[in-house]
C-alpha cells in the first residue's frame, strides 16, 4: 500500500511540474501580439512581467517577438487606462494597476477608479447601515411588546439584548472604517 501511494505522490509531483515549463512547442506556437495585448490589458509592465518571455528564453532559447509583443502590448494598455476601464475596476474587487499608463491620463484613470471604489463602498455602508435599522426597529418592536405585559422568555430577552449589542458594535466598526 506505501508503495502505491509513493509512486501516487511522485507521479503528482512531476505532472505539475511539467505543467510549469512551456514546452519548445507551446514556445514556437505562442502568439506573441496577443500576449502582449493579453499584458497591456492587466496593465502590467510590458515583457519583463512576461512568464512565457522569460522561461521560453531560458528553457529553450527562443525569443519572443518584439514587435509583434509591443503593438499588442500597446493596443492593450491604451485600452485598459480609460475611463471606463478605471470605472469597473473601481467597481470590482479587483486591483487596478495603473503604473504602466501614459502620464498625461494616469492622473485621471485613478481619480475615477477611487471615485468609483468609493462609491461602491458608500453603497455597502449604506446597505449596512439600513439592515441595522431594521434589526433595531424589530428588537424595538419585540421589547415594546414585554413592556406591555405580554410574558416573554427570559431566554429570548437574553437573545434580544445579544442582537442589540451586536448591531451597536457592527456600527461602531463601520462608522471606524469607513468615517465618510
Amino acid at each position: 500500500m506505501n508503495f502505491f501511494k509513493t509512486i501516487s505522490i511522485v507521479t503528482l509531483i512531476l505532472s505539475l511540474s511539467s505543467c510549469a515549463i512551456p514546452t519548445k512547442k507551446t514556445c514556437l506556437g505562442i502568439d506573441w501580439h496577443e500576449e502582449g495585448l493579453r499584458d497591456g490589458l492587466s496593465g502590467l509592465k510590458p515583457i519583463e512581467s512576461n512568464f512565457y518571455a522569460e522561461e521560453c528564453k531560458m528553457d529553450h532559447n527562443i525569443t519572443l517577438n518584439e514587435t509583434n509583443y509591443m503593438e499588442g502590448y500597446e493596443k492593450g494598455i491604451s485600452s485598459h487606462c480609460t475611463i471606463q476601464e478605471a470605472r469597473q475596476y473601481g467597481l470590482s474587487k479587483k486591483t487596478y494597476f495603473t503604473e504602466q499608463c501614459p502620464l498625461e491620463v494616469r492622473h485621471v484613470v485613478i481619480e475615477e477608479y477611487y471615485r468609483s471604489k468609493l462609491s461602491t463602498i458608500n453603497k455597502k455602508k449604506r446597505l449596512l447601515h439600513e439592515q441595522n435599522q431594521k434589526i433595531l426597529q424589530k428588537v424595538s418592536a419585540l421589547e415594546s411588546k414585554m413592556q406591555v405585559g405580554q410574558t416573554i422568555d427570559i431566554n429570548l430577552k437574553r437573545h434580544l439584548e445579544e442582537i442589540k449589542k451586536e448591531v451597536e458594535k457592527e456600527s461602531t466598526i463601520l462608522q471606524r472604517e469607513y468615517p465618510f
